[in-house]
């Protein structure tokens, strides 16, 4: 028979009653014992509390909104947390849980009126200097995370591993919620005033200055741990960024599309007639009329969140992505006179190679598309539509695989080992190979910072007869760190997979056709002709990503076993 020992659940009592309830639910029949927290009423209350927790294996905490009783002589902390504070002195491994501050469960009287002794007790616990807390969003959301966790319990017995200790956090793990952008030097107080009302994980407070030459790179290197991003403004920080070009401008237009929403926030006098109309954002909130800097950051978290679905309790990755593709305008390039066409190749010494695949490459086109680029393509290169106008964009198929793996039910066992085991999700973050060909304050070298930090390129074949972008390629895919798959409708029809690796071949960019016919590298798929190889490949080497941008390696005996894991 399993050994029996003892876990301390700590929390506020009233209002968590739900909440502990699932915990005792989860942890029952394990071989496990609960130790509770105890009423305000109970003499001796803070040493019969502390020796219990001293007598427990591991400590398990529960945060809502409410502080909890501050006993006379507890140095005017709460119970709660001389709780957790006892448990980190006598080193028991120890799991909080945070109740999401939107969750839909707070009934109007389990919310302290003067939040200020709550939230300093929650900003400290998510500061990450001792644990990484979960959070979670109603009783049964905390319950799942517990159980998914259950089956480690039984090192502790033996004293082999502790369960409920920090975890491990992914080096592109989203910490944050939301990246705050103050101008150094010109903005210090301000920020200063920012640090002591929202000292917790949902903010990174972060400078960078529009003196920087490459500020589009250092912002983005900067907010890789955010969710969403914010430009904090004041008059004089405006007046900085009007002095400085289209820098502002141009951050704004990249990071629009790395995240979906790109934030203004006006402050200290700030009005929005001062902005500029090329700052194209896509909210303002103005917080500039003063008052209690602690409320105005509430309502504007509260404003972002309502804009941003990707910001909710749970654990995400950043998965950087390019769509190495055409636009619609350069695809009817590829349908211009062929001498005219050729004639760009010149400076790059590859008409001998260029010529005889474009000539197959129309013929292909003529016999199964007769009315390409039609439907194909779009304004932007995510609009690419690798097989057809009745397809999905490359886009859309990426955020499908990564639908499929994030929910949780679905995880097959190979998913589920290379995730950790954990309730990690994935985040797709859109770079365009635009950053490399018109360099915008750093954005060539940014992206040179993500090829060998890693990150998923998927390639439309044709944009690789096209002189601009096959030049920028070549470096883009020559990192090893680069998942990369290339697809091609008109394959095997024009373009056989034999011609295609072949010495005169369209595919020798970067380390791509090596990659594929040398080394057999699986995060490496060429001349991909259809739906289901492409959503399989994407299915087999997302999670592979995950380590990968962790810098670890990926596992080989995971590698190889790939078709296995997958059914």
């Amino acid at each position: 028979m399993a050994a029996r020992y003892d876990v301390y659940l700590s929390s506020t009592l009233d209002d968590l009653r739900e909440e502990r309830k699932a915990v005792i639910d989860a942890l029952g029949g394990e071989g496990i014992g609960v130790k509770q927290s105890y009423g305000a009423s109970e003499r001796d209350l803070i040493a019969t509390c502390l020796d219990d927790v001293r007598s427990c294996r591991v400590y398990i905490g529960i945060v809502g909104l409410r502080y909890g009783h501050c006993p006379p002589d507890g140095g005017g902390r709460s119970i709660t947390e001389l709780e957790f504070d006892q448990a980190v002195r006598a080193n028991l491994p120890c799991q909080v849980f945070i109740k999401d501050e939107q969750a839909p469960h707070y009934a109007a009287g389990f919310i302290d009126a003067d939040r200020h002794a709550i939230d300093a007790f929650r900003a400290r616990l998510q500061s990450g200097q001792q644990l990484v807390p979960a959070r979670f969003a109603s009783a049964q959301d905390l319950k799942e995370k517990l159980l998914a966790r259950i089956g480690r319990f039984r090192r502790l017995i033996d004293g082999v591993e502790p369960l409920m200790q920090a975890r491990h956090r992914n080096a592109a793990e989203l910490v944050s919620d939301i990246g705050l952008l103050f101008v150094p030097g010109t903005d210090d107080t301000v920020q200063q005033q920012f640090a002591a009302a929202c000292g917790d994980q949902r903010f990174a407070l972060l400078s960078v200055s529009p003196d920087e030459t490459e500020y589009v790179g250092r912002v983005d290197a900067a907010t890789h741990g955010c969710r969403a991003i914010c430009w904090v403004l004041s008059p004089r920080s405006i007046a900085r960024f009007a002095t400085a070009g289209d820098k502002l401008a141009r951050a704004v237009a990249i990071h629009r599309q790395r995240y979906g929403h790109v934030f203004g926030w006006l402050v200290d006098g700030a009005s929005i007639a001062q902005l500029d109309a090329k700052w194209e954002f896509t909210h303002v909130i103005d917080s500039a009329a003063g008052g209690d800097i602690a409320s105005a950051i509430e309502a504007a978290y509260r404003d972002v969140r309502e804009r941003v679905p990707q910001i909710r309790p749970d654990r995400r990755i950043g998965i950087p992505y390019v769509p190495l593709a055409l636009t619609d305008a350069e695809a009817r390039d590829l349908l211009l006179d062929e001498a005219a066409f050729l004639a760009r190749f010149e400076a790059f010494g590859d008409t001998p190679i260029v010529a005889p695949q474009l000539a197959a490459l129309r013929a292909g086109i003529r016999t199964r598309f007769p009315d390409w680029p039609a439907g194909f393509y779009g304004p932007r290169r995510g609009d690419w539509r690798p097989f057809g106008a009745k397809r999905p964009t490359i886009d859309e198929l990426l955020q499908r695989a990564i639908d499929r793996i994030n929910d949780a039910d679905r995880r097959s066992g190979r998913e589920r080992m290379l995730l950790a085991g954990e309730d990690l999700k994935l985040q797709p973050r859109r770079y365009e190979i635009d950053e490399y060909l018109d360099d915008a304050y750093g954005s060539h070298a940014n992206l040179d910072r993500i090829r060998d930090l890693g990150c998923l390129v998927l390639v439309d074949e044709s944009a690789l007869l096209h002189p601009r972008i096959r030049d920028s390629a070549d470096r883009l895919l020559s990192g090893d760190r680069v998942a990369v798959m290339s697809a091609n409708p008109f394959d095997p029809a024009p373009m056989t997979l034999e011609r295609m690796l072949g010495g005169a071949s369209i595919l020798r960019v970067g380390t791509m056709r090596e990659r594929f016919r040398d080394a057999l590298d699986p995060r490496c798929e060429l001349a991909v002709n259809s739906l289901e190889r492409l959503e399989r490949w994407l299915r087999l080497v997302l999670p592979e990503l995950v380590p990968a941008l962790g810098h670890l390696e990926p596992q080989a005996a995971l590698r190889d076993r790939a078709e296995e894991l997958l059914r």
